[in-house]
């Protein structure tokens, strides 16, 4: 018998092919299939980061080799909408990759970035469990700071997916307000809003330890009101009031819900 076509391949060269296919959105599940059987089987001679790589490459393509019987919670790193459910046991692609993570040294070797993402795989997943969370949060929290620190939306998802996963660490939740609140004017309206709900559904960051954070997220959403659409502004108004509730922020995400831009109406 002939040599499987997918066996040809090197494990980079399998991550690129996971990585090309979930970038440009396009629909190839019997390639994916093909590279997933690969991957399980060889996952030791991955990089950490072509690990990184093909988790987020399964997760944004939404594969069943990675979700199992999940449906796609969000195709960019967003909340997870109602109804979605943990399936029975993790598919063999994500029970091997989390084993793999576990190794040691192996998720340590993995940079801000790839740490965020990779997270984020295994949370849009349902991933249920203390691990790999565990291992891949602990490999954060003393690179969420300068100078080669996690930026931007990589906070948001990261702090997004541990709160999806009720991933209890309350240390590692302060670093991510801490790292949020100096990086607070580089976020978007999403990266706001889902930070603002990551951190009040976890109960891990109270206002009153982190009062720099919430006054800054006050004000970077006010300035950016006018980008967020219906569902990230619920979303901040409910974490707000759960949280830190702020007469004029709310004042303002009330007008805004009023107005055309987001009710689709005429405004009176």
């Amino acid at each position: 018998g002939g040599v499987a076509p997918e066996a040809a391949f090197k494990p980079q060269e399998l991550s690129n092919l996971a990585w090309a296919f979930a970038t440009a959105g396009h629909e190839a599940p019997e390639l994916l299939d093909a590279i997933a059987r690969a991957a399980r089987q060889r996952l030791s001679e991955f990089t950490p980061q072509g690990l990184a790589t093909v988790s987020w490459a399964f997760a944004k393509s939404a594969h069943l080799a990675w979700r199992g019987a999940v449906p796609p919670a969000s195709a960019q790193g967003g909340r997870a909408q109602g109804g979605d459910a943990p399936s029975a046991g993790p598919p063999p692609l994500r029970a091997a990759l989390c084993a793999e993570l576990l190794v040691e040294g192996r998720a340590a070797a993995l940079n801000p970035a790839e740490l965020a993402i990779t997270l984020w795989a295994f949370a849009t997943a349902g991933h249920t469990g203390g691990e790999p969370y565990r291992c891949l949060g602990e490999a954060l929290i003393p690179r969420l700071f300068p100078p080669r620190g996690l930026e931007g939306q990589a906070i948001s998802n990261a702090a997004w997916a541990l709160a999806t996963a009720r991933h209890e660490n309350p240390r590692l939740f302060s670093a991510l307000a801490q790292a949020a609140a100096a990086n607070i004017d580089r976020l978007g309206a999403l990266d706001l809003s889902n930070l603002a709900w990551a951190f009040a559904w976890s109960s891990q960051v109270p206002v009153a330890e982190h009062p720099a954070f919430y006054s800054r997220l006050g004000s970077a959403s006010l300035v950016r009101l006018s980008d967020f659409d219906g569902g990230s502004l619920s979303n901040l108004a409910w974490a707000l009031a759960v949280a830190s509730p702020s007469p004029d922020v709310l004042d303002a995400v009330a007008a805004a819900a009023l107005s055309e831009r987001l009710g689709g109406g005429d405004g009176r």
